[in-house]
Formats: structure tokens, C-alpha cells, sequence
């Protein structure tokens, strides 16, 4: 069975922690984590405090709000919850597969990463991750 720890690992590493990108269609966002498709993830209270209080910069916002996001675990807790818990990802038996969906789905979205590996195994495509 793929486990989740190393599919996050190799993914974590893929998007920086406050870019605040204007070119970014997600927007503001943090380690992925796009306040326009998730504006309550609970982490952006953090980093609305330290914009309050500190400055509203992505060195700031990484200087300040960073460490208190990642030794709480926010993040790691936000991506088992909404990508891989929702695909299934603990049922699937082959670990390089898990990580490429788990990946895609951080990136693309958790329906889309579904829909494209049944399109890729022949199955039928509802979304919904079976055992592989």
C-alpha cells in the first residue's frame, strides 16, 4: 500500500511556501495551498496576523508566519485531508502510481488526477479511485 509520507515528500519540495505570484491563477498562496479555492483553510489566519503586524512582503510573510505553519503542520494536514485521503490514495498498491496522482492532484485537483489515471488504466472515468 503507498503510503502518504513519501508521496508528500517528493511533492513538497515543487511549490515554495509564500510567493504571492500576481501571475499566479490561484492567487495568494501558501505551499500550493491557494486562498481563492481555499479561503478557509486555517493557516491564513497565521499569515493574515503577521501581514497585519509585521508586513505584508513574501520575505515577511516566510520569515514570520513560516515556521509557525510548518511545526504546526497545517500544511501537511491540509494536503492528507483534501488530496490524498480524497482520492484514496492509501488503497492504491503501487507507490510510484500514488505519488504521481497524489502530485497531480496538488497541481491539477483531486477529480482531474482521478478522471486522467482511469482514462490511463482503461477504467471508467467517474472520479472515483479504485484499487490499483
Amino acid at each position: 500500500m503507498a503510503k502518504f509520507e513519501i508521496s508528500h515528500k517528493a511533492t513538497k519540495g515543487n511549490d515554495g511556501l509564500y510567493p504571492n505570484n500576481p501571475n499566479d491563477k490561484g492567487k495568494e498562496t501558501w505551499a500550493g495551498i491557494s486562498r481563492k479555492h481555499w479561503a478557509g483553510w486555517e493557516g491564513w489566519a497565521i499569515i493574515d496576523e503577521v501581514k497585519k503586524t509585521r508586513g505584508k512582503t513574501a520575505a515577511i510573510i516566510n520569515k514570520y508566519a513560516g515556521p509557525n505553519l510548518l511545526l504546526r503542520a497545517h500544511t501537511l494536514s491540509f494536503y492528507k485531508k483534501n488530496v490524498w485521503d480524497v482520492n484514496g490514495l492509501d488503497r492504491v498498491l503501487d507507490q510510484q502510481i500514488a505519488d504521481t496522482v497524489y502530485d497531480f492532484g496538488v497541481n491539477a485537483g483531486t477529480e482531474r488526477a482521478a478522471i486522467t489515471l482511469q482514462r490511463v488504466v482503461g477504467q471508467k472515468q467517474d472520479g472515483i479511485i479504485g484499487r490499483i
